[in-house]
C-alpha cells in the first residue's frame, strides 16, 4: 500500500501568504537584464506591460479560482485529474517536476552570479558551485521543517526583496536622463523581423517572470482557510510584483542609459545599477536582495516541486518513497533531500540556456492547467461555488482563457528546434515511465 501523506493544518496569516504567492511568482525583477540587453529596452518594457493583461492575469484567476473551488485537490495536479483524467494530470506533473528542477537551479545560478560579479571575487565555476551547495543543504532542511518556517522566511525574503526597488523609483527621479524606450529594438535597423528571435527570447523570459500562479495552491492541505487566503494573496501580490518589474526597471534605464550593457552577468545588472542610482547603499540591498530573493525563490520551489513529486508517488506514477513523509513535520522529505540533489549538480548550467528549457517544460502543464479550467466550468456548471469565482460567463471565460494558450502555443511553436526536440525527448520518456511505474511499484509491493 502506497503511504497516506497527513498533513496537519497550519494557520497562516495574509502577508507571510502574499510574500509566499510574491516569491513564486516573482521574487523581484532579476533576470529582466539579460531581457533588456539581449532585445531591446523598448520591447522589453512593452512586453512587461502587455503580459500581466493577456498572461498572467488570466492564468492567474484561472488558478485561483480552481484552487478556491477545489481545496481538497493537491493543487493543480489535482484540478487536471478531475477535469481531464490521471494521463493528462501525470504528464503536467513529469512536465512541471522536470521544470520544476531546472528553475530552481536557474535561482541558484542566478544567486552565484550576483555575488560574484557584484563583489568581484573572480570565483571560478567550480567555487560557485560548492559556496551553492552550502545553500542547497540549508534550504534542505529548512523545507523539512514545514510550512511555517517557509512562511516565515519567505515574509523576510519578500520584504529584503522589495525594498531596494522600492527605492531605486524613489531615487532615480531626481537623476533622469534617457528616454527608457529608446531604441525599441536591439537591432533596431533590422525591425521587428529581424529582431524576431530576440523578440521570441525576451517573451520566453516574460513568460518566467509572470510564472508560478498554481505554486501556492499545492500547499492547501497544510493551511487553515487556504482557499479565501491564497485568492487574496493573489490579489495583492500580483499587481505589486507588475510594479516592481516595470517602475524599477523603466527609472533604472532613464538613469543609467547603455541598455546594450544591461546582463544579469554585468557590467549593467540590477547590483549595478542600484549604485548609479542610490550610490553604495543601494548597490548593497540590491546584492543582498539579488541573493535572498533568489534563494527564497530556491526554496519555494524545492517546496512546490516536492509535493508535486509526492502526490504523483502517492498515485503509484512516480518513484516508490517520494511520498514518504516526516512524522513530526509533515513534510515530504524523501522527494525534498532528492530534489535538493538534483537542482545542485543542474546549477552548474549557465542561466540563457537553463531559463529556455524551463519555460518550455512548464508552458505544458500551464495549458492543461486553463483547459481544465474551461472543463471543469461546464462539468460542474450546476453546482454552487461559496468562494472566489470568475464572474463572467462561459463564452467570455474561454476567451479569457484563450489568450495565455494562444501565447504559450506560439512560445512553443518558435522555440529553438534543439531545445524544442529535448523537451520532446522529455515527454517521451514521461510517456514510458507512465506505464513502467505502475510496474515497478507493484513488483516493490510483492
Amino acid at each position: 500500500m502506497t503511504e497516506e501523506i497527513v498533513r496537519s493544518k497550519k494557520k497562516i496569516k495574509l502577508l507571510p501568504m502574499i510574500c509566499m504567492m510574491y516569491l513564486f511568482i516573482s521574487g523581484g525583477g532579476f533576470g529582466l537584464e539579460d531581457m533588456i540587453g539581449g532585445a531591446g529596452p523598448g520591447i522589453s518594457l512593452i512586453i512587461l506591460l502587455i503580459l500581466p493583461i493577456v498572461w498572467a492575469y488570466p492564468y492567474g484567476l484561472i488558478c485561483t479560482e480552481l484552487g478556491a473551488k477545489y481545496t481538497e485537490e493537491p493543487g493543480f495536479y489535482g484540478w487536471i485529474r478531475r477535469a481531464l483524467g490521471k494521463f493528462p494530470a501525470y504528464i503536467a506533473g513529469w512536465a512541471m517536476t522536470l521544470g520544476n528542477f531546472v528553475d530552481t537551479s536557474v535561482y541558484l545560478v542566478l544567486s552565484m552570479e550576483y555575488l560574484n560579479s557584484a563583489l568581484n571575487l573572480n570565483l571560478t565555476p567550480n567555487q560557485r558551485w560548492m559556496i551553492g551547495l552550502v545553500f542547497v543543504v540549508v534550504f534542505c532542511v529548512l523545507n523539512i521543517l514545514g510550512i511555517e518556517v517557509l512562511a516565515f522566511s519567505a515574509t523576510i525574503s519578500g520584504i529584503v526583496i522589495l525594498l531596494p526597488f522600492v527605492l531605486t523609483i524613489i531615487l532615480a527621479i531626481p537623476k533622469l536622463a534617457y528616454n527608457p524606450f529608446v531604441p525599441i529594438f536591439a537591432n533596431g535597423s533590422l525591425g521587428i523581423k529581424g529582431s524576431l528571435g530576440n523578440i521570441n527570447t525576451a517573451l520566453l523570459v516574460g513568460f518566467w517572470m509572470f510564472m508560478g500562479y498554481e505554486s501556492l495552491h499545492s500547499f492547501s492541505d497544510e493551511v487553515e482557510g487556504a482557499g479565501p487566503l491564497i485568492s487574496k494573496a493573489f490579489m495583492w501580490a500580483v499587481p505589486i510584483a507588475t510594479c516592481m518589474y516595470i517602475l524599477p526597471t523603466f527609472f533604472g534605464l532613464a538613469v543609467t542609459g547603455n541598455w546594450q550593457t544591461w546582463s544579469t552577468a554585468g557590467p549593467i545588472d540590477y547590483v549595478a545599477m542600484g549604485k548609479i542610482v542610490g550610490g553604495n547603499f543601494l548597490m548593497i540591498l540590491f546584492l543582498v536582495a539579488g541573493i535572498v530573493g533568489n534563494l527564497g525563490l530556491y526554496s519555494s520551489y524545492i517546496a512546490f516541486g516536492s509535493r508535486i513529486t509526492a502526490d504523483m508517488a502517492e498515485d503509484g506514477l512516480f518513484f516508490k518513497g517520494f511520498d514518504k513523509t516526516s512524522k513530526k513535520y509533515g513534510t515530504p522529505y524523501v522527494s525534498i533531500i532528492i530534489a535538493s540533489i538534483i537542482t545542485a549538480i543542474l546549477s552548474q548550467g549557465s542561466f540563457s540556456s537553463l531559463i529556455i528549457i524551463d519555460v518550455v517544460l512548464m508552458l505544458i502543464p500551464i495549458m492543461l492547467i486553463i483547459v481544465s479550467g474551461i472543463v471543469l466550468r461546464f462539468k460542474d456548471k450546476d453546482k454552487e461555488w461559496d468562494c472566489f469565482t470568475i464572474k463572467v460567463g462561459n463564452k467570455v471565460y474561454i476567451l479569457i482563457a484563450l489568450l495565455p494558450l494562444l501565447l504559450a502555443s506560439y512560445a512553443i511553436a518558435t522555440t529553438e528546434i534543439e531545445i524544442l526536440k529535448a523537451g520532446i525527448w522529455c515527454l517521451v520518456v514521461g510517456v514510458i515511465m507512465y506505464f513502467i511505474f505502475p510496474k515497478i511499484n507493484k513488483k516493490k509491493e510483492i
